[in-house]
């Protein structure tokens, strides 16, 4: 955990502590606007948040009074090297998969270091609920399209604040905005300049099924060619599943494909070597309930698939299973 002071006008102490509560790094000391933190802090903690219940309190003034003190106080502006961007144009605004096409709509704030985008804020009206789909949909498109490729994306509605990291299609961060001040480290963990430039150690990719999902191409049938399968899992008797990397607007993906028995022996049958197939339909899962490992016999399959039922979770990673209809 880590604990924040500041030690002057212009500067935080931040001291990383293990479990224990001893030292495992050195303080870092990182520049901010630690003056505008206290006038943010001072400016919502003044601000009358009943007003966010009245019919004239709409989405701009969300921005103005909530997102773009916030913003400031952070070390954003609208010029230089911490820039806000707001409402930028795409200059492809439609993302596509194979025949299928999606229009994305432009976010409320693009933030920029040196010109590359860091993150996305949208804000909503004080009466959307911003865990709807639609909501998180609109942001991550934005977030994840290929101009701008940011690492986190927000939604705030003048009563939440909700950060999620792009990639990780993972919520990290959640408050109520009339205590920020007891979230303001945190968010400062996450969305300051230095630390959104640090390097992502994570060795996880992006996973391409719940990329799709927040994408809106649910209920499409999508075509995948050369997925190279190295092995099978067995999650029931009738229930297979392999993984494979793909890349995908030159980011690179882990992508899960479901398929059931029929599949497997019709689609695969005359791919699956003679070993394999057997043990896939003979052994029985509480006897052998190992993965079944191609190794040289590994090959690669046209796929047609789509995404329905549920998004899966583990304590590493949620994942989006794609449904195979067919092998081609």
């Amino acid at each position: 955990m880590k604990t924040m002071r500041i030690i002057d006008k212009e500067f935080y102490c931040v001291t990383y502590t293990d479990v224990e509560g001893t030292e495992d790094n050195a303080p870092l000391c990182v520049k901010v606007n630690a003056e505008g933190t206290e006038k943010m802090r001072f400016r919502l903690s003044e601000f009358d948040f009943n007003a966010l219940d009245s019919l004239e309190f709409k989405e701009d003034s969300v921005r103005e009074e909530i997102i773009s003190p916030i913003l400031w106080a952070l070390g954003y502006t609208a010029s230089g090297r911490n820039r806000i961007i707001r409402s930028k144009t795409l200059v492809h605004p439609y993302i596509h998969f194979g025949k299928e096409k999606r229009k994305v709509t432009e976010a409320d704030y693009l933030i920029e270091i040196n010109g590359k985008p860091v993150f996305v804020i949208e804000a909503k009206n004080p009466s959307v609920d911003i865990d709807s789909y639609d909501c998180i949909s609109q942001a991550y498109s934005y977030a994840a399209h290929p101009e701008v490729q940011a690492g986190y994306f927000a939604l705030c509605n003048g009563h939440k604040f909700s950060l999620y990291k792009t990639w990780k299609h993972k919520e990290v961060l959640r408050f109520d905005v009339c205590e920020i001040e007891n979230y303001w480290d945190e968010l400062c963990s996450y969305l300051l300049p230095q630390n959104l430039l640090a390097k992502d150690t994570s060795s996880y990719k992006p996973d391409f099924g719940m990329h799709l999902n927040y994408l809106g191409f649910h209920s499409c049938l999508l075509h995948f060619y050369g997925l190279r399968i190295d092995l099978i899992d067995r999650i029931n008797p009738e229930l297979f599943s392999f993984t494979t990397n793909l890349i995908y607007d030159g980011i690179e993906y882990c992508a899960t494909f479901d398929f059931d028995l029929n599949a497997l022996l019709f689609g695969l049958s005359d791919k699956l070597p003679a070993a394999a197939a057997w043990m896939a339909t003979h052994y029985r899962l509480d006897i052998n309930p190992l993965p079944i490992e191609l190794g040289e016999d590994a090959f690669e399959v046209n796929i047609e698939a789509e995404i329905r039922g549920n998004i899966e979770k583990n304590n590493e990673e949620t994942y989006f299973p794609l449904i195979v209809k067919r092998f081609f």
